[in-house]
């Protein structure tokens, strides 16, 4: 979750961070307590729907995120390497389809 605010030029609703988690709202709803009580996140009102939050990242979080981004993509290279250029397109390719297939069912 905090790198996908990491990324996001702005704020993102609850719906859209489950969609790319893969994981419900409600945990999402979990995910974002515990890191509000960490001090990484902060929830804002919607502007336009005043039953929704938006969440933020806060600078303790974005430091966060930087930091442990890195050792994340070096791990993830090494047990990359393990797999073929086409097993790792193989792999992206299913990891999409069955994305798009549990997003579609919530």
């Amino acid at each position: 979750m905090l790198s996908l605010l990491a990324d996001s030029p702005e704020p993102l609703s609850p719906h859209i961070l489950a969609e790319h988690l893969i994981i419900s709202r409600a945990s999402v709803t979990s995910l974002v307590d515990s890191l509000e009580r960490r001090g990484y996140v902060r929830r804002l009102p919607h502007p336009t729907d005043r039953r929704g939050i938006l969440v933020e990242l806060t600078e303790t979080g974005r430091r966060v995120a930087n930091e442990f981004r890195p050792l994340v993509h070096q791990h993830q290279k090494m047990w990359l390497e393990v797999l073929s250029v086409g097993e790792q397109k193989q792999l992206i390719n299913s990891l999409q389809k069955l994305q798009k297939t549990l997003s579609e069912r919530e």
